[in-house]
């Protein structure tokens, strides 16, 4: 009988059998160039198959076959069989009793961290003392409200010039987008962008969340406004809130409903802070009181901003920024990137004519009374599954930075131009 016929009556590949053979728990004769199998061969191969059952390796396998072969004595051979099944199954009960513990461990630490409240829970009542009309600056009016506790779960709010908010599932929606002001369509509304990142790239982006993170928690967040825009591509609060101070007071914006609803129903089920906004905004026109945010995240926001030619988050957050408000966050950029920053205006010739360039980021930044504390680039490989229209051969660069807004040095900017 020939390898392929024997391999197809016995339910393996040829490759399988061929590396039995050269492993030798099966020898079987060969004739010229073939081999040749006969009843001894299927009686040896059905007990591979058996041993394979009982969690033997290959090689324990071909040391067993080797003691039928080297051993003239029956009992001798039983005795080495019997030993070999018995380590086994010592082996196996230890592998048991190493995932039942570590089962616990696991079971443990959802119960700690990851406990889910059956209670509904939406954007807090504390922050409604941030809440204006962007037009007049005028308090809004409320009616229809559903409040659990401190949580704002449904509900209008009005302002007498016509703007309106509804609130839906503890989340503040702008009904009406502003004309004036490019909207902002969602860029990864499944979030499968960081997802489809190679594990090289998880680690570069998950070293710089832990730099803005680290410096996040270097300031006083106590009874702090903090804001990030943008979540749906790849944002730090979704996880990062519970790591920091949970008396400070958050706004989580973004230009789409479902992206919110992903992003509260994560904190909720991680525990996060209690004190939060939840808003939906076609644009960057905000239903907040001026200068009222203490901490800016822009992490990779501007990246985003700039497709639609709007040069940094900073800059069209400046009216709502407090004087000495801190901005943190990361930018990725194209260093000697030209083929890349050409092929960004070819798809998009209204983007930010500085897409992707550091320097211009730097400039803004200034002009913008942004003064740097900390700052850093590192140039790498990576990178390139985030930027769509990445060119191969140009290098990516990710800027790490923590700022602090000085009206007074805008002020002095302004004076010189």
């Amino acid at each position: 009988m020939r390898i392929k016929e024997f391999a197809s009556l016995q339910g393996v590949s040829v490759r399988t059998l061929r590396y039995y053979i050269e492993l030798q728990p099966i020898c079987p004769d060969k004739m010229g160039r073939n081999f040749e199998f006969h009843d001894k061969h299927i009686e040896a191969l059905e007990q591979i198959k058996q041993l394979k059952q009982c969690g033997l390796t290959i090689e324990e396998i071909q040391k067993w076959f080797e003691q039928e072969r080297i051993s003239m004595d029956r009992n001798e051979r039983q005795i080495e069989h019997l030993s070999v099944l018995y380590k086994k199954k010592e082996q196996n009960a230890q592998e048991v009793l190493r995932l039942h513990s570590q089962m616990e461990k696991i079971t443990a630490r959802i119960g700690r961290n990851f406990k889910i409240e059956e209670k509904q829970r939406g954007s807090s009542i504390s922050m409604l003392e941030y809440i204006c009309c962007p037009y007049c600056g005028m308090k809004l009016e409320y009616k229809g409200m559903h409040i659990v506790e401190d949580s704002i779960l449904e509900g209008q709010a009005s302002c007498g010039c016509g703007y309106e908010l509804q609130i839906a599932n503890g989340i503040f929606v702008v009904a009406q987008a502003d004309p004036g002001m490019p909207a902002i369509e969602p860029l990864d509304r499944h979030r499968e962008t960081y997802n489809r990142l190679p594990p090289s790239e998880i680690s570069s982006v998950q070293a710089v969340y832990n730099w803005v993170l680290s410096h996040l928690q270097s300031i006083s967040l106590c009874g702090k406004v903090v804001f990030e825009n943008s979540v749906d591509v790849i944002n730090l609060l979704s996880t990062g809130i519970t790591e920091l101070d949970q008396t400070a007071r958050y706004i989580i914006a973004d230009c789409d409903f479902k992206v919110m609803i992903d992003v509260k129903n994560r904190i909720e089920a991680l525990g996060g802070a209690q004190n939060i906004l939840y808003l939906v905004s076609p644009n960057l026109m905000f239903p907040l009181k001026h200068q009222s945010i203490d901490v800016l995240i822009d992490f990779y926001t501007t990246e985003i901003l700039q497709r639609i030619n709007i040069p940094s988050l900073a800059q069209v957050m400046r009216p709502y920024l407090k004087s000495g408000a801190k901005i943190a966050g990361a930018f990725l950029f194209v260093k000697n990137g030209a083929h890349t920053i050409q092929k960004n205006f070819e798809r998009y010739p209204d983007s930010y004519k500085g897409r992707y360039q550091l320097r211009a980021l730097q400039e803004n930044f200034t002009q913008n009374g942004i003064r740097m504390l900390d700052d850093n680039e590192i140039i790498t490989e990576n990178g390139t599954a985030a930027i769509e229209v990445y060119q191969q051969g140009d290098k990516i660069g990710v800027y790490r930075f923590l700022g602090v807004f000085e009206e007074q040095g805008l002020l002095s900017f302004d004076k010189q131009n």
